[in-house]
């Protein structure tokens, strides 16, 4: 797509990458032949294959659940207020960045609440942390289906609306159009709650995600750990193709309107409106999270005061492991938004990384730097940079391709004809159009470090904490007053992150 290559930079640049985001899968692979595996019918244990099991049907049974109401809430969206649906995409689709930690505290808090005023007891475990889940990612579900609705080819609707009322144009024929995206996102929807332990543990639900790491936290044995992995990399391996189109498809949501003429029938619309408001719910209730650090200002401001260490440890961590990770994706995110034969195979490699299991992310690092006494980095806080650069790097190269796919190429094209050097067109043309994805791009990996918890808690050296690892002890314990304080301080290191892109945006803009 882009006009020129940069042929010294494109292949130390890839290397750099694989050797970054699959170096913790080499070192678990690496470690599990050096540790020979203790026993495979105490890791492949009948427990074990019904906790995975469950694990499955719970992420499956928050895939739909979560895409049918995403569904349903998109198509209130536009059809009443589809003017700003394509900002409240972007804005929901951002949601799956906040630290899971937020909405376990919130979600917990609801819970609660409505066994206190109904008087009926709280359900199982695996109930409310597979609601809690579902809640968690609905909004990020619904900014998915607002983007594929949005996709949908607006000379079909047109051909259809003369020929069929306007609830069978939505649901037979405009939502089966939009059903490759929507597919996609459940893959993705289905492999975050797979692949995420953060609620489920703080519900009391031994996930089997959980048991990766219960098990290495127990025997620091990684052949263990690595064999207990397996079935869950391989879930990602036989998934990845289906989540390879998404970001090209994400990059041409501003190319169709959807249609909003005509009534539909109270029940259908109220269903609707229902299912817009429980999305809304569900995007808001982080704020809900917040509410007990006023109830006593003056233990919130202790609460902040003690945690000033693990703040400007977490800002530095995430801040480095943001900067990393943008320069890291420079090169590939060109050479993705110009790849066509190659692109799926390149997309699957991009995207792979990011859809290993946290824990077996952390204990690669462990097992790939602990030898290592030249670089000296096991044991110190680059552990955590590294954790948090292995698996957010192919989001920094996802988000800024997929900016890229929406550039016009003729403006590059046409700097090249006027005759202007590499520097030159990189300066005062391709810098300043990609800047709002690379913002973007800081931006989000920097929000999702903050909320990185399952790979951190093996590699965060003693003595260090990240905000996220310390609100998550105190929601174990029950600790919920000072947990919400802390939510407070990675809102608002947050809302840094968030601020970046947006003022990129408005620059463009302006």
């Amino acid at each position: 797509m882009l006009g020129f290559r940069f042929r010294f930079l494109r292949w130390p640049a890839w290397v750099t990458f694989v050797a970054l985001a699959y170096g913790p899968l080499a070192g678990a692979i690496a470690g599990s032949l050096d540790d020979p595996l203790t026993s495979l019918a105490a890791v492949v244990s009948p427990r074990r294959l019904t906790l995975l099991l469950n694990s499955l049907a719970l992420s499956l049974s928050i895939a739909l659940l979560t895409t049918a109401i995403g569904v349903a809430a998109a198509l209130a969206i536009l059809r009443h207020c589809p003017r700003g649906a394509r900002r409240l995409q972007w804005l929901l689709l951002a949601s799956v960045a906040l630290p899971p930690t937020v909405f376990a505290l919130a979600w917990s808090r609801f819970f609660s609440l409505l066994s206190s005023i109904t008087g009926i007891g709280v359900i199982g475990n695996w109930w409310l942390a597979g609601l809690a889940q579902a809640l968690a990612l609905l909004p990020f579900s619904t900014g998915i289906a607002l983007a594929a609705l949005a996709t949908t080819d607006q000379r079909l609707i047109d051909a259809a609306r003369i020929l069929v009322s306007p609830t069978r144009l939505l649901f037979t024929i405009a939502v089966p159009l939009a059903r490759p995206m929507l597919l996609s996102g459940a893959t993705l929807v289905f492999l975050l709650s797979l692949l995420d332990y953060t609620i489920p543990s703080i519900f009391g639900a031994n996930v089997y995600a959980l048991e990766i790491f219960v098990t290495f936290s127990a025997t620091h044995r990684v052949a263990d750990a690595f064999w207990l992995a397996l079935p869950l990399v391989a879930c990602a391996l036989a998934l990845v193709s289906i989540l390879s189109g998404l970001p090209q498809r994400l990059a041409q949501t501003d190319c169709a309107a959807f249609p909003s003429e005509g009534s539909l029938p109270t029940p259908v619309q109220s269903g609707l409106l229902i299912a817009a408001a429980l999305a809304g719910i569900a995007t808001l209730a982080p704020l809900w999270a917040f509410v007990p650090a006023f109830a006593d200002p003056a233990y919130l401001g202790r609460t902040i005061a003690a945690s000033g260490r693990e703040a400007g440890f977490t800002f530095l961590t995430s801040t480095t492991a943001a900067v990393l990770a943008l320069i890291l994706s420079i090169v590939p995110a060109i050479d993705l938004a110009r790849s066509r034969r190659s692109a799926p195979l390149l997309w699957a490699t991009c995207l792979l990384p990011f859809l290993i299991p946290p824990a077996l992310t952390g204990i690669g690092l462990i097992a790939l730097w602990s030898p290592v006494r030249v670089l000296d980095i096991y044991g110190t806080d680059w552990m955590t940079v590294a954790a948090e650069l292995a698996r957010f790097s192919p989001v920094a190269i996802v988000i800024l391709s997929t900016w890229l796919l929406r550039l016009d190429p003729t403006l590059i094209d046409a700097a090249l004809v006027g005759g202007s050097s590499i520097c030159t067109i990189v300066r005062k043309v391709l810098l300043p159009l990609a800047l709002p994805g690379l913002a973007a791009a800081a931006g989000i990996c920097f929000v999702l470090s903050l909320g990185e918890i399952g790979a951190n808690l093996l590699v965060t050296p003693a003595g260090s904490a990240t905000l996220t690892m310390k609100t998550y002890n105190y929601l174990h314990y029950g600790g919920s007053q000072a947990a919400a304080g802390l939510s407070l301080m990675l809102l608002a290191q947050a809302a840094l992150g968030a601020a970046l892109p947006l003022w990129a945006m408005n620059r463009r803009s302006s």
